[in-house]
């Protein structure tokens, strides 16, 4: 279930978190990691946003994105699942 609408202003940054089902892990192996962070670099390039930190813990992750514009930040997150 998703939450209420949430207000985004383009270059504005943004603090995201995204955990895990239930706790359950998403991350087992570096290999994960790595796979994850080319993910999160190919498509903040394509989708206009800016990533300034990031935190990846075996069942959640913190981002720090700049979206340039209003639903880049919904877009990222969407392709990244």
């Amino acid at each position: 279930m998703s939450g209420l609408p949430h207000i985004v202003l383009h270059s504005t940054p943004l603090h995201l978190i995204r955990c895990g089902n239930n706790h359950q892990n998403f991350f087992y192996s570096d290999e994960d990691y790595l796979v994850y962070l080319e993910w999160l670099e190919e498509y903040a390039l394509n989708g206009d946003c800016s990533i300034q930190a990031f935190v990846l813990m075996t069942n959640h992750l913190h981002l720090l994105i700049t979206p340039h514009s209003t639903d880049s930040a919904s877009v990222l997150m969407k392709r990244l699942g």
